[in-house]
């Protein structure tokens, strides 16, 4: 994925092309700013960033956690794909968080209903910062999400350790309750 930042206030903004909904497309950020800087990232780089965001435990997993800030439509048809016809884990919880448009959107293209009967349970116009005790399963001691935004807020907001993964990792340990070993949660960013 071809990424650029740029600082906004004191925070630095990090936007993926293709994988990031709001991303601007790189013909108009080449004609907002020039010259772009170009970074190089190894796997080793991004091994050690993937790892600063993994704080939990264990393989337990409570809560998925999706849509920081918010999920998008191919999001939803997505996992839809992931999780038509099974169930999630009966002590895991899967929350999305999403617009209320794409939402109608997720739902006039059929992933709501898909989504609602593997247990999903969504909140629109808010994001992941936003929730905490007691809205979080009272006894969770760890959560899993494919937001990189909530696995370094996320400790500190909920009090959770964070399992960082993609979301096919995400769909798979919400079935099983168990979060898969780190070298296969990276490759599902990077491979």
């Amino acid at each position: 994925m071809r990424c650029r930042s740029w600082r906004i206030s004191t925070s630095r903004c990090i936007r993926g092309f293709g994988g990031t909904p709001e991303a601007l497309s790189l013909a108009t950020l080449e004609v907002l700013a020039h010259p772009l800087e170009t970074i190089r990232v190894s796997r080793d780089d991004l091994y050690r960033s993937w790892q600063a965001l993994n704080s939990a435990d264990d393989r337990q997993v409570d809560i998925i956690s999706l849509g920081n800030p918010h999920f998008s439509l191919d999001e939803f048809k997505r996992l839809a794909q992931l999780c038509a016809g099974q169930r999630k884990h009966p002590q895991v919880s899967i929350m999305v968080t999403c617009g209320r448009t794409v939402f109608e959107q997720a739902e006039a293209a059929g992933a709501i209903d898909v989504l609602a009967a593997f247990g999903v349970e969504f909140m629109t116009d808010t994001c992941w910062c936003m929730i905490e005790k007691p809205l979080l399963k009272p006894n969770a001691r760890s959560l899993m999400t494919n937001s990189g935004k909530y696995a370094h807020y996320g400790p500190g907001i909920s009090g959770l350790g964070i399992h960082y993964a993609g979301l096919a990792t995400c769909a798979e340990t919400a079935r099983t309750g168990l979060a898969a070993g780190c070298s296969s949660r990276l490759d599902s960013f990077v491979s």
